[in-house]
């Protein structure tokens, strides 16, 4: 894996990507592990749509419009409903999470990003979740010129570097 990766330093829709692509690999040498938790249902209730639509294709193909009307009318019914679920499930659960993930020792990380128009900061909310179940949360603005260079390259340890010392600060 390369140290860096090269975005438009002139877009922050695309520096933005591009950290949040090396967030995961940089939390990996701090002892974390990336959960895919909501990737995976995400992906498995798109998949349950596309079952529900392949459904009523083959009834559709196979049966007379009288025969096959009632299923189709069913699968149709429970496509909406899925693709419902989706869209809620993006807008409320899934929201501005770029990161999910654990260490050994059983804390949980959660990472939200939120980026303003034309502002070169990436605010970012780790929520850090202790073994007991202690909460705390550090609300901190990561600059793009702190892990970024002039040529648009995202240097991995200093993202790791900045973590590393934000964790710290709360008392990790």
């Amino acid at each position: 894996m390369t140290d860096f990766s090269t975005s438009n330093i002139h877009s922050i829709s695309d520096l933005r990507q591009g950290t949040d692509l090396k967030i995961g690999p940089s939390l990996i040498g701090l002892g974390y592990k990336e959960s895919h938790l909501l990737t995976d249902t995400r992906l498995a209730l798109g998949y349950l749509s596309a079952a529900f639509a392949a459904g009523t294709f083959y009834i559709e193909k196979n049966f007379s419009f009288k025969d096959g009307f009632n299923y189709t009318a069913i699968l149709v019914g429970l496509y909406f409903l899925v693709i419902g679920v989706i869209m809620l499930h993006s807008k409320f659960v899934e929201k501005d999470i770029i990161y999910r993930g654990s260490n050994k020792e059983g804390e949980s990380l959660e990472i939200r990003g939120l980026f303003n128009k034309n502002e070169p900061i990436y605010q970012l909310t780790i929520k850090v979740t202790k073994k007991d179940g202690k909460v705390e949360e550090i609300k901190k603005g990561l600059k793009y010129t702190e892990i970024f260079d002039k040529f648009g390259n995202l240097h991995l340890k200093e993202l790791q570097n900045w973590f590393k010392e934000t964790l710290a600060s709360k008392g990790k």
